[in-house]
């Protein structure tokens, strides 16, 4: 984990070292669910058989990877769904699980702000950041009581033109 994250360091500060292109959003999810369901974490994933985004593929996972992880960590016991959808100008990225979010949701994504012992308060602060960065957006969206739903929302790849 040490090793991995100072890799991940080493490549957020090289300038020039990312790589913005389109790709297939759906395989990518499909592999850190099917991580999830071999670790016994209850998860379903909902949407079409391809989705292709424009972005940094690792920034992007990253992204997806984060909010599953807080799904998991914060979530109460239940089933964490991830929904794919969207259409030519945009793909929108959902993921819910069971939970309350705070009287200001927006507030989540204060960075250092933790409820947990052992968080450091950075995942959904970098998450935001990286969104950001990918011409995408992030933010948490109502959703049925006792249930969070944080949506990623990026450019779909069919729409954007090749520099």
């Amino acid at each position: 984990p040490l090793q991995a994250e100072a890799a991940r360091l080493r490549r957020l500060t090289r300038i020039g070292a990312r790589t913005v292109a389109p790709f297939d959003l759906v395989p990518r999810v499909q592999d850190l669910v099917a991580a999830r369901l071999a670790a016994g974490v209850c998860v379903a994933l909902r949407g079409p058989d391809q989705a292709t985004v424009w972005g940094e593929e690792s920034e992007v996972l990253a992204i997806v990877d984060n909010l599953l992880s807080n799904a998991e960590r914060h979530g109460q016991r239940g089933q964490i769904v991830i929904e794919i959808g969207g259409g030519d100008e945009v793909t929108r990225v959902s993921v819910s699980s069971c939970g309350q979010l705070p009287a200001d949701p927006e507030v989540v994504f204060t960075r250092g702000l933790t409820t947990h012992p052992e968080g450091r308060g950075l995942g959904l602060a970098r998450a935001r950041m990286l969104a950001g960065v990918n011409g995408a957006e992030l933010r948490v969206e109502p959703s049925q009581p006792g249930r969070a739903t944080f949506v990623l929302t990026l450019k779909s790849g069919s729409r954007v033109g090749v520099a």
